[in-house]
């Protein structure tokens, strides 16, 4: 169960919002009359989360408490205020709170934000792992020929910068194929000493094959180099079939037994589902990237081609904001928390929905007695009802009609 810490100087309020917080699955661990005593408990209590008025008596008012909380312990605050004024709402803005509700306010209201805020928590968490990880991402990079898919908004040179970096200190001839970079300065010298050639695919692409040949043959020819690392970077494509012969050299050469290794990286937007599937073919791995906290990888063996579809994410991203209600529906066929749903969505399609409009559909659920709710823990799990299970089954129906019309798809 998660601990919230209530800090107000009116008891009628702090009373209040305990028997509320209790009554939807909160335990109120401790309350507070001033931003001191917010300070002291919270050090002493590691709540989960803070409720915080603002206006309050003594030398701190609730934003300087919070300021402070957050400082030294990092506990996500949500203001509860009677105060709207600028000069409270700028001040409040500046620490970053996770939440600022007036007076007077709904249950619902409460409810979101604290489900809000505690995700929000657990995510930035989660990212902070995924950066403590992002080695196991940088081994697909060192090792075989793997097919590389990102967005714009990836930060891939840092990724393409660790590749280079790995080739060169095992003593590997290095090709580094692209359209635009950063990097050719930080590798000045080694491009100097011919350790790694470069290819600028704008001027030079019709050569790529011949880049590829003639460092095969130097590697070959010399016992200075133990193996032939490549990295192409197709950020544009103008040739496709072009993008394929080179694709093919490269894996003929890997079938052959060649000591070739590297990667094919591709701006996702500039491919579709036919050129994705033929891309693949003949790789042994593919990683996609949406983002530094989105990273999938798989082997082309057990993850079939053809079952791989491209779709711009903002595409993806507008879908699902639009379809909230079934995509909930669709979910709540097993019991499952609000904060459950949200990461389900998250993790599926890589979009943040607006928590708010999740946890107003699944109380407007539960009024109508779709949905009952039982605790587990920390969590409040959504199950639904004899009726609601038809409910839910029926609307489901409905909706696959309705989207089968609309594209063209009912038979």
């Amino acid at each position: 169960m998660y601990k919230i810490l209530v800090v107000d100087d009116e008891v009628v309020i702090t009373t209040q919002l305990e028997e509320r917080l209790t009554s939807i699955g909160y335990e109120v661990v401790g309350r507070a009359s001033s931003g001191e005593s917010a300070i002291k408990m919270a050090r002493f209590l590691r709540p989960d989360l803070i409720l915080m008025d603002i206006v309050m008596p003594g030398k701190l008012d609730g934003i300087d408490a919070a300021e402070t909380i957050k400082a030294e312990l990092d506990i996500p605050v949500i203001f509860l205020t009677a105060y709207a004024d600028d000069k409270y709402v700028e001040r409040a803005k500046s620490i970053e709170p996770s939440g600022y509700i007036v007076k007077p306010f709904h249950e619902s209201e409460i409810k979101a934000a604290i489900e809000v805020a505690l995700y929000r928590k657990d995510s930035e968490r989660r990212l902070r792992e995924f950066g403590e990880s992002k080695a196991v991402l940088l081994d697909g990079f060192f090792s075989d020929i793997m097919l590389f898919l990102y967005t714009k908004s990836v930060k891939k040179e840092h990724l393409f910068k660790g590749g280079i970096e790995h080739g060169l200190k095992n003593g590997e001839l290095c090709l580094y194929a692209f359209n635009h970079t950063t990097l050719r300065p930080y590798f000045k010298g080694d491009i100097s000493s011919g350790k790694l050639r470069i290819c600028e695919m704008k001027r030079e692409m019709a050569r790529l094959r011949d880049f590829i040949e003639d460092s095969c043959s130097l590697l070959e020819a010399s016992d200075k180099y133990i193996a032939f690392r490549f990295l192409f970077d197709f950020s544009e494509i103008e040739d496709f079939e072009e993008v394929l012969a080179i694709k093919k050299v490269v894996i003929e050469k890997r079938n052959r037994l060649f000591p070739i290794s590297g990667t094919f990286a591709f701006d996702i937007e500039n491919l579709n589902a036919e050129r994705t599937k033929v891309l693949s073919e003949g790789i042994p791995r593919v990683i996609i990237s949406t983002g530094e906290e989105t990273t999938i990888s798989f082997s082309t063996s057990s993850y079939q081609p053809e079952s791989l579809d491209v779709v711009p994410q903002k595409i993806i991203e507008e879908i699902v904001r639009k379809s909230v209600e079934p995509l909930v529906l669709t979910l709540l066929r097993k019991p499952m928390s609000g904060y459950d749903i949200i990461k389900e969505i998250y993790d599926r399609f890589h979009v943040l929905l607006p928590q708010a409009r999740v946890y107003s559909l699944l109380y407007n659920l539960e009024n109508r007695e779709i949905l009952k709710i039982k605790l587990e823990g920390k969590s409040k799990v959504y199950i639904p009802t004899e009726e609601g299970g038809k409910y839910i089954e029926n609307k489901l129906k409905d909706f696959h009609v309705v989207y089968s019309h609309i594209l063209g798809l009912e038979k």
